[in-house]
């Protein structure tokens, strides 16, 4: 049986042939569709239409998979700490207060659509803090899993007076724990790996009416999973001790070299280590061939050893150690 096409169906095949974009070609598959005479002679015609539409819509969705932002924040050497948390729990104004650097901050839910990345300065140390979109029961960024894992440490803020703030912390551990990641207290004993990491829970808007009710409600709950800190990003209540908080979850220690027969310029910044390394661990942070040939060391401002000690290559290095390496 003859297929009599109609006019209109060839003038949208043609239409077909000549498209470019992909929506473009399923536009003109749907219009072909529409257009062709439904009896038995474009049966075949008819199929093949629909398997055609199939696969492009099959096309475009992997197309926009592929086209999903992810992101990477470079920290450029500098400690990184991600602050997480529900939305409207004050992350922005936090990170406003501690770097003062503005981050675009609204009373209405998701304002932060991208990582927001500021400078903190405790003492004589640069700390990346990175603003983040919030961790919805409806929807959550995709990439945020990632800028979690490659994180120095996470802060997961919370509204004090927030309606749902013990369901906000449940749901934020839910979707942490789906992606296999797990905040814990300062240990030890846990793993070190990318999936565990060193948090600190801050109470925002701690000068709230019926504030201390609320934070004894989450002190019973969490008060032994996390250690916290209550502050006010509106009155810069704690803001100073946050500071500290932050650098301690790091677990770094500042360690300032001396070159032999000088003075050790502490104006510079110093170098940062993992609390527990040694000074073989220091020495390869100046130099990789300085830590081979390392013999000895010697060391000032040290609660172990009285001033100008010399000492083995595996000893253990506290903050504030002022070090001079003999190779």
């Amino acid at each position: 049986m003859p297929a009599n096409l109609t006019p209109q169906y060839l003038v949208a095949e043609d239409q077909f042939r000549k498209a470019v974009t992909p929506e473009d070609k399923l536009s003109a598959l749907q219009d072909m569709l529409r257009e062709l005479p439904k009896h038995k002679g474009t049966e075949k015609i008819y199929a093949e239409i629909k398997r055609k539409i199939s696969e492009q819509k099959k096309d475009m969705e992997k197309g926009s998979k592929k086209k999903t932002p992810s992101y990477v924040v470079e920290s450029h050497g500098n400690p990184q700490i991600i602050f997480i948390g529900p939305t409207n729990a004050g992350r922005s104004s936090l990170i406003s207060q501690l770097t003062g650097t503005e981050l675009k901050i609204a009373d209405y839910p998701f304002t932060t659509r991208t990582p927001q990345p500021a400078m903190m300065k405790f003492e004589n140390i640069p700390i990346q803090l990175v603003d983040t979109p919030p961790i919805d029961r409806d929807h959550t960024e995709p990439w945020l899993a990632g800028i979690i894992r490659s994180a120095d440490a996470v802060v997961l803020v919370l509204d004090l007076c927030g309606d749902n703030v013990l369901e906000d912390v449940e749901i934020v551990q839910n979707y942490l724990e789906e992606q296999k990641i797990y905040l814990q207290q300062l240990s030890d004993t846990l793993p070190e790996s990318p999936c565990h990491k060193n948090t600190l829970m801050v109470i925002n808007k701690i000068d709230l009416p019926d504030a201390d009710s609320y934070l004894d409600m989450i002190h019973e709950t969490y008060g032994d999973k996390w250690q916290y800190i209550t502050v006010s990003a509106h009155s810069n209540q704690n803001i100073e001790l946050l500071k500290e908080k932050l650098f301690q979850i790091l677990q770094l220690i500042r360690i300032y070299p001396k070159p032999p027969g000088k003075k050790a310029n502490l104006d510079e910044p110093p170098i940062l280590l993992k609390q527990g390394q040694n000074v073989i661990d220091f020495a390869e942070k100046i130099h990789n061939d300085l830590a081979k040939t390392l013999r000895a060391a010697r060391i000032w401002r040290s609660t172990k050893f009285p001033d100008a000690q010399k000492i083995p290559v595996d000893s253990i290095l506290e903050d504030g150690n002022i070090v001079e390496l003999e190779a």
